[in-house]
């Protein structure tokens, strides 16, 4: 509000204050006019600049684009209070002990990616002098066999090479078969023959082992298995349901497939974007996190859909098993890259705050999708987790828009009013009591806000039905 005098006498310079202090504040209206003689009163115009007054009362996007204003006050605020904003993981990120939480998420990432890098590369192939194949259960379901365990012979692989070494010995014992060498193998996969026998005699639930005495022997295959979080080989035995054709060789490579290294780098990008979102402080380099787990939730869905790609026998998993796993993967694939979208193409930091705090919440199944692995319950969780995220941003962005609309509705309500008001005081023939008479009747103004917006969003509503 600027206060000018005109009249006789010597010029006075404008008087400056608050908007909204003098607006609202009687006490503060009449702290200007005192401030000059009672003989200029009736002289007195009002001046409100249209500009400072629309600043403050209509939308703008400070929200998205003002973050660095508000930075510091958010500092004093209590964490739980970021989550009512309209930028939640921004403002919480303002938070020391926040910062703290997403640097130390970051360095598990990190090391996690690391652990699995030397356990790829420096980890050593089981090196064994003997190696025995059990056979636990047959495909029709009959007795086991007493004279072998239903294949004709096994061996080891290194490489991806079989026939490195040729056994010394072979012996069989009930459902068991033992091959021996004249030294130590190394071995990173293995292979069988089948018989010559009946399809119902193959076996579909088996173990390998290896020893060095024949006394104490180490599981080093399966009929199925998967890696885990370590990338460490866990052996399930479940049943390998593949239908195999007679003396046919079964190969079952136990080298990390291609999959493992993309889910070396997304520990690495989730790692360092959880690292540099805490360091830079995502109030103020929003872009930085944003891209980084963007560029994450892509690779995610580029590798559930090279994962549906893959061949079945690499892990021991029938044809059965593996359409229904190519659908798993297909679907997290395609809700992943939607995250991506999201987080890219969507205007509101609301959005964005939701979407990349999802990624706290998958974090621990994202990794489970670039396993295959016969135990589906882990993948099902992952895809049903993701969609219930994705509806959650839908909902919040449908919340959101009916939450500006309603802004829009009132804030149109105020100017109506603050016309009205202005339009009564303008009419006034005694100028000394504009100040007061505007104070007073845009506080009526104001307090009959609650009163005319629920009508005009009713309005709103029926108009848009």
């Amino acid at each position: 509000q600027s206060v000018v005098v005109e009249g006789e006498g010597p010029e006075e310079k404008p008087r400056k204050g608050s908007l909204l202090g003098n607006l609202f504040s009687k006490s503060a209206s009449f702290e200007s006019v005192h401030s000059f003689n009672d003989d200029r009163q009736d002289s007195l115009p009002i001046v409100i600049a249209e500009k400072q007054f629309v600043r403050s009362v209509t939308v703008n996007d400070d929200l998205d684009k003002g973050l660095t204003n508000w930075h510091s006050a958010m500092k004093s605020a209590s964490t739980a209070s970021s989550f009512f904003t309209t930028t939640p993981l921004a403002t919480a990120l303002c938070k020391r002990n926040v910062q703290i939480g997403m640097m130390l998420i970051g360095f598990v990432f990190c090391a996690y990616a690391i652990a699995q890098f030397e356990s790829y590369v420096f980890t050593p192939e089981p090196t064994y002098r003997h190696y025995r194949f059990t056979a636990l259960e047959l495909r029709g379901g009959g007795p086991l066999p007493r004279d072998g365990a239903g294949v004709s012979i096994f061996g080891v692989m290194l490489d991806g090479c079989s026939g490195l070494q040729t056994p010394s010995s072979v012996s069989y014992e009930e459902s068991r078969i033992t091959i021996s060498y004249d030294e130590e193998a190394a071995m990173n996969g293995w292979f069988l023959y089948t018989q010559e026998g009946p399809v119902a005699e193959d076996p579909v639930r088996f173990r390998l082992e290896g020893s060095s005495d024949l006394s104490t022997w180490y599981p080093v295959g399966s009929s199925t298995w998967y890696r885990k979080g370590q990338g460490n080989l866990v052996m399930t035995e479940g049943v390998f349901d593949m239908p195999i054709e007679r003396e046919r060789e079964v190969e079952f490579d136990h080298r990390p497939v291609f999959t493992d290294v993309f889910r070396v780098l997304i520990a690495s990008a989730k790692g360092v974007g959880f690292a540099a979102a805490a360091a830079s402080g995502y109030a103020q380099r929003g872009y930085l996190g944003q891209y980084i787990i963007s560029a994450a939730y892509g690779t995610s869905a580029v590798l559930c859909w090279c994962l549906a790609t893959q061949d079945s026998m690499e892990h021991g998993l029938g044809r059965e098993g593996l359409n229904f796993l190519r659908a798993l993967v297909i679907a997290e694939g395609g809700v992943a890259a939607v995250f991506g979208l999201m987080v890219v193409f969507f205007q509101r930091n609301l959005i964005k705050s939701q979407v990349f705090m999802s990624g706290l919440f998958i974090s621990l199944y994202s990794f489970q999708y670039t396993q295959v692995t016969p135990k589906m319950g882990m993948l099902w969780l992952s895809v049903c987790a993701d969609a219930c995220l994705l509806c959650l941003a839908l909902i919040i962005y449908i919340m959101r828009k009916r939450i500006l609309q309603s802004s829009a509705i009132l804030i149109q309500s105020d100017r109506e009013s603050y016309d009205a008001v202005w339009r009564v005081v303008a009419r006034q023939d005694v100028p000394n009591k504009h100040l007061d008479r505007l104070s007073a009747l845009t506080k009526e103004a104001l307090l009959g806000r609650q009163r005319q917006v629920p009508m005009q969003v009713t309005r709103a509503g029926a108009k848009e039905g």
